[in-house]
């Protein structure tokens, strides 16, 4: 398609016309054209409260948290599942899956739980209650119920680490707390930096 025509009219559409041609002129790979429409878009001016990016960035941040432990429960819920097919384990051979999908199925409890323990320390040093910013998103629920069961099974830090030796993961480290909030903190910072 030949846009270099098109691209006249770019400055009369709308957001609603303008925003799927973007996203397609980036999905095709065309940057020159996805540039003409970024730049023709027309400006205002808005005044925000010196505090909108850092409300912006959490926002954003406790979408991106829910999202990763919504995955993280069903992933969980799915090795837990296959862990309950009892039947399907016979012999030596079945009890070392048996065993296998057991340390599956604690690994991604303990990242259930430093995942959500993590999301809480990084509030608590906002001096935020991080339960109620995720309260009324949805599947708050589930990420509830996936992390007290999980409690219940997760390996501790030293178990996690252990295991993914044992299974041959050497190379990967074992997600710590720390890990979480530092993640999160420097998410935060850069979605801060856009709007300063």
């Amino acid at each position: 398609m030949n846009t270099d025509c098109l691209a006249r009219l770019y400055d009369r559409l709308t957001p609603r016309e303008r925003l799927p041609l973007i996203v397609a002129a980036t999905a095709r790979g065309d940057e020159a054209d996805r540039a003409r429409l970024v730049a023709s878009a027309p400006t205002g001016l808005y005044r925000l409260p010196d505090y909108h990016g850092l409300a912006e960035g959490l926002r954003t941040l406790a979408l991106l948290h829910v999202a990763e432990m919504l995955d993280l429960a069903a992933r969980y819920s799915r090795a837990s599942g296959m862990l309950a097919q009892e039947h399907d384990f016979r012999g030596r051979a079945g009890q070392a899956e048996r065993a296998r999908r057991l340390g599956a199925a604690r690994l991604l409890a303990y990242l259930l739980v430093v995942n959500a323990d993590g999301w809480r320390r990084f509030c608590s040093e906002m001096q935020l209650d991080g339960d109620l910013l995720l309260k009324n998103l949805p599947g708050y629920e589930t990420l509830t119920r996936a992390e007290e069961v999980g409690r219940l099974m997760a390996f501790t830090s030293e178990e996690a680490a252990a295991w993914a030796r044992r299974e041959d993961c050497e190379s990967a480290e074992v997600l710590t707390g720390d890990v979480v909030v530092a993640s999160m903190r420097e998410f935060l910072d850069r979605q801060v930096q856009r709007w300063a």
